[in-house]
């Protein structure tokens, strides 16, 4: 049986808007703005199917019915001229406007359409592009028959108002060209409606105004689909004494009184010829300008809320979109509304005059500043205009020919002049270049912190390729993995680390086999701003890493900042402490050779006795690391000497930590703190620790470096003072390498059109004007200032065949984070998950503690509950009686691991109770200081290897015995050797790695 054709009679309301005159015609339009090839023939098609779905696109009118014409409406390319311009030979049509960004168009003629029914259309084109089944609006339905199922109210008044317009007079001249203006304002505001109509009284300086409020009727009809104009209006009077949130409670009384519809449009509109109606309209039209008394002051029509995600396809990615409508005939300036996602479109449209569009822009800059005065915040005031024409590669370049002699890279094993550091890069480049490497090729870089490895990765700059560094301690399966995932074609690594590990396809190239005395010829790179620079693994949310881009202009941006902001020079000396795979590495690899300085170079473990060295006869001048290492050093009862500057990041800095760092570093040494994810190229924000001032538990995070901005969004996405730290510019990065999907999650555009990055991260700007960071919003968690995923060491325990289910936490340790691993599963032991974790994740990431549990407790959201998880190091539960040296010892744990010493079994293992090597350090430092005395150092630091298998409290305890009884300087037996790299039960000191 053959569908009956869709046909319905026109409402009073529908025609009267067919009644008014062409010059004045009403059209309804969304306007959707984004990115890719749609053509118009594909969108064609689409409109076709979205179309017959939604027949109220196709209608014609013959006499006082509207009848489906079958016909699909025309799909064209234009210009944005038309946009406000009178529809012409068909009720609905589709434009493509070119350019950037590039516009798809949805118009309806409002005697058949109205704002909502057009975004219910173009919905359903987007479904039919995306494959989808159209979800229709087949329903014969006019606001006529809304209205006669409501019962009229007899004792409605409706006042009449004449009111002179927000926008000012118009001339009293007849005007056909309607004019717009738009403004995308961050966030999503609750009651918007009533907020704007506050904000316009304030800003137009008024007592009170009258307000047009449209109201969507289709709640009246919930399982009614229909595309029809179902709009009813109603006056709304707001006071200047009154605030947002109590006009909005009076505007859903008025409406829920029945104030816009307690009276039909009369039938009687009807009965009208539609060439006396346009007589009528255009009197009317005349009048209120010539009189300048308009029914309203503004018109505010809120069409709703959609979805980021509504005008998705695979050849077009939607942005945002926004509503247009020509105004009324006699009718006040006309506020249209759309919140899209975390953003709200607003456009202002009136009839032309001489200065229309500039009183237009004016209003529309003050409705902006009332709806988001926290928009401004002076430390974005960062512009600096910088030489674009120096890239890091060629600065050091020219760096090496004008001081050739000069010391860049120092380490144990000799040192390299630039000249002889610039011509082993080259040597390096020539290799890769050989290989095919070249821009955009990315290089695996796998090595210690070492003078080889920094010379390779400047190498593969040389070569105009962009470097991944993998920090050779990783196990092998992590490095393959990474090395697959970012596919390099080529690997440089050092010799002492070659065991193999490259996937298929992967070249290796051993960086000391190379032939240090050719010659060879390589061209100077010159990187582009745009292309990439390096690449740097960070831990993922879904359980795998993923890989930062980040391109030469913003390595140039900040290198250029950094060498100002730290003041460094030709005799600046940085220590190289951190993996060449933590982006802080950046801060030693850049800045002090851009500035004719020296980077020294610290391979192997990090100890007591090599940092003691760095600080008093090293030379070094500067220090990057994070608050964990610097915690560290202020236990080593060491004065250091010669330091400038200090930079510290990759966890929260104390207060605390930072007094005791000026005192350790000396007054004239700068501690600065700094904050920074890896998306950002090494740091974003910067404060100078000032002992005077900063008196808070925490050390301020500072405000934005050169070019570079920083917004903070509420729960609504709105600008604040407070809320989720987003950060942009100059040094955000590209992507995350071959994942467009967390791509598009973590790196959004906002309303201001600039790209930013989410980084989970929440803060808080205070009274000075300083970011303060607060907390995490999501379960990401900074260990020894590594930044980690939870999720990430979940997924390779859940890879165990005896584990079903398993949950990560981190647990406070005195001033230190552990992860602990909860496992539910068949008792395999701890070794064993320990192991199979070791082969899989990188050092810093293996828990400190697994428990098996019978099942993980959960909140009501469905996360794990941390509270109902048994204590991961309980130690004993009963008191202890200690021996005077034991309590001692006992003592120096209790301070270092938040316990009770008297608690402290002597069988209790100082990792088994939150312990990690960082930790480890520090009670060997205080034992040192505090009981053996410093002319037993070194003998403390020979017994690390024998500590490091067993720290038991009674171990220890016997170790400080024996050196209490043994002349300083000997060694107090057999196992006392000094710690050897090839000892398999040592357990390496760790170096941070992905902030």
């Amino acid at each position: 049986m053959a569908q009956a054709r869709f046909q319905r009679p026109v409402s009073p309301t529908e025609w009267w808007f067919l009644g008014h005159p062409p010059e004045l015609s009403a059209a309804v339009q969304i306007v959707v703005e984004g990115t890719g090839p749609l053509t118009v023939a594909q969108l064609g098609e689409a409109v076709a199917i979205a179309s017959a779905a939604c027949p109220g696109s196709r209608l014609v009118r013959e006499g006082r019915q509207w009848i489906d014409s079958g016909v699909t409406p025309p799909v064209r390319e234009a210009d944005r001229a038309e946009l406000l311009a009178p529809l012409s030979g068909s009720t609905c049509e589709v434009l493509v406007l070119d350019g950037s960004p590039r516009s798809i168009v949805f118009r309806a003629d409002h005697a058949v359409m109205d704002a909502n029914g057009v975004l219910t259309w173009s919905r359903d084109v987007f479904r039919a592009l995306r494959g989808e089944e159209p979800l229709g609006a087949p329903d014969p339905v006019s606001d006529k028959e809304v209205f006669d199922d409501l019962p009229e109210i007899d004792d409605l008044t409706i006042p009449e108002y004449a009111c002179a317009p927000v926008l000012g007079a118009l001339e009293p001249t007849d005007h056909s060209r309607a004019v717009t203006g738009r403004r995308s304002v961050q966030g999503t505001h609750p009651g918007l409606a009533a907020k704007l109509a506050t904000v316009l009284v304030s800003a137009t300086g008024r007592e009170s105004a009258v307000f047009h409020i449209p109201v969507d009727l289709r709640h009246l009809i919930p399982d009614t689909r229909s595309t029809a104009n179902l709009s009813a209006g109603f006056a709304l009077a707001v006071r200047a004494d009154e605030d947002a949130d109590s006009v909005h409670s009076r505007l859903l009384a008025e409406l829920a009184a029945g104030a816009a519809t307690g009276k039909a449009p009369p039938v009687s509109l009807l009965e009208m010829p539609l060439e006396q109606l346009g007589e009528v309209l255009t009197t009317i039209d005349r009048r209120a300008r010539e009189r300048d008394a308009f029914p309203s002051h503004a018109s505010i029509s809120h069409a709703g809320r959609v979805g980021a995600d509504t005008w998705w396809s695979p050849e077009f990615a939607g942005r945002t979109g926004y509503l247009m409508a020509r105004p009324a005939p006699g009718g006040a300036p006309d506020f249209n509304i759309l919140e899209v996602g975390d953003r709200t479109e607003i456009t202002l449209s009136w009839w032309d005059g001489p200065d229309t569009a500039d009183r237009i822009e004016d209003l529309l800059d003050r409705v902006v500043d009332g709806l988001s005065p926290e928009r401004h915040w002076p430390g974005n005031e960062t512009a600096v205009v910088q030489d674009v024409q120096t890239d890091v590669v060629t600065r050091v370049l020219r760096q090496a020919e004008l001081t050739p002699h000069a010391i860049a890279v120092s380490g144990p094993d000799g040192d390299l002049g630039y000249r002889e550091f610039t011509h082993r890069a080259k040597v390096i480049a020539a290799a890769l270049r050989d290989l095919g490497a070249g821009r955009e090729t990315l290089v695996g870089v796998v090595g210690d912190r070492s003078s080889a490895a920094v010379t390779a990765l400047w190498g593969v700059l040389r070569a105009g390729a962009a470097y991944l560094p993998i920090d050779a301690h990783h196990p092998d399966a992590r490095i393959r993995g990474l090395l697959e995932d970012s596919g390099a074609p080529v690997c440089l690594v050092e010799r002492a680390h070659d065991r193999g590990f490259a996937p298929p396809g992967c070249a290796t190239v051993v960086i000391e086999d190379l032939d240090y005395t050719a010659d060879p010829e390589v061209p100077e790179p010159a990187p582009a701003d745009d292309q990439l620079a390096y690449v740097i693994y960070t831990s993922g949310s879904t359980g795998k890493p993923k890989g930062v881009e980040i391109d030469h202009g913003a390595l140039r941006n900040y290198a250029h900042w950094a060498v100002r902001e730290f003041a460094l020079d030709a005799t600046t000396r940085a220590p190289l402490l951190v993996s060449l795979g933590f982006d802080l590495a950046g801060n030693t690899l850049f800045p002090p050779l851009l500035a004719g300085g020296a980077i020294v170079t610290c391979p192997g473990e990090i100890s007591n006795e090599l940092l003691e060295r760095l600080l008093t006869t090293s030379g070094a001048t500067t220090l990057s690391l994070t608050p964990s290492h610097l915690a560290l050093i202020n236990r080593l009862g060491v004065t250091a000497s010669g330091f400038r500057t200090l930079v510290v990041i990759g966890e929260q800095l104390t207060t605390a930590v930072a007094r005791r760092a000026q005192e350790v570093f000396g007054p004239e040494c700068v501690v600065v703190n700094s904050y920074g994810p890896t998306e950002a190229t090494v740091m974003m924000t910067v404060h100078r620790f000032d002992a005077t001032t900063d008196t808070d538990a925490a050390v301020p995070i500072g405000v934005p470096v050169d070019n570079n901005t920083v917004v903070l969004l509420d729960p609504h996405g709105r600008p604040s003072r407070s809320g989720e730290l987003l950060i942009g510019g100059r040094q955000l990065a590209r992507r995350y390498r071959g994942r467009p999907d967390l791509t598009a999650e973590r790196f959004v555009t906002l309303a201001d059109g600039q790209r930013y990055y989410r980084t989970g991260d929440l803060a808080r700007i205070l009274p000075s004007g300083e970011l303060e960071f607060l907390a995490r919003t999501d379960d990401q968690v900074k260990v020894l200032g590594h930044r980690i995923e939870p999720a990430e060491i979940v997924a390779a325990l859940e890879a165990h065949p005896a584990v079903r289910q398993a949950v990560v936490v981190p647990r406070a340790t005195g001033e230190q984070k552990v992860l602990c691993a909860y496992v539910v599963g068949d008792p395999v032991g701890t070794d064993a998950l320990l192991a199979h974790l070791a082969d899989r994740l990188p050092r810093y990431m293996l828990p400190a503690a697994t428990v098996f549990v019978d099942d993980i407790p959960r909140t009501l959201n469905g996360k794990a509950d941390p509270g109902a998880l048994p204590n991961p190091f309980p130690g004993t539960a009963e008191a202890v009686t200690h021996d005077p040296l034991t309590a001692r010892v006992a003592e120096i744990w209790a301070g270092l691991l938040g316990t009770a010493a008297e608690r402290i079994a002597p069988t209790a293992d100082f990792h088994e109770l939150g312990g990690n090597s960082l930790l480890l350090l520090a009670m060997l430092a205080a034992l040192t200081r505090d009981l053996l005395g410093e002319t037993r150092h070194d003998l403390i630091t020979a017994e690390l290897p024998r500590l490091v298998r067993k720290p038991t409290l009674a171990a220890v305890t016997a170790v400080a015995k024996d050196l209490l009884a043994a002349p300083p300087g000997e060694t107090s037996g057999p196992e006392s050797q000094p710690p050897s790299a090839d000892d398999p039960e040592q357990v390496p000191l760790p170096v941070p790695e992905h902030g």
